[in-house]
């Protein structure tokens, strides 16, 4: 599911974000959700790799 998230957001300006969700079949708020937890996403990831090292 995430690399439709993916695509959806590297593409949405050339063709909008409601004609990619349902072409992918997927909700839009779904997305929306994605998106917004992109800094916790951030934050994870960090902590992950201070913690591999």
């Amino acid at each position: 599911m995430t690399s439709r998230w993916r695509f959806i957001s590297a593409h949405h300006l050339e063709y909008g974000i409601q004609r990619l969700c349902r072409i992918l079949r997927v909700s839009r708020s779904g997305f929306y959700r994605w998106r917004l937890a992109e800094p916790a996403r951030r934050a994870r990831a960090q902590a992950e790799a201070v913690l591999t090292e």
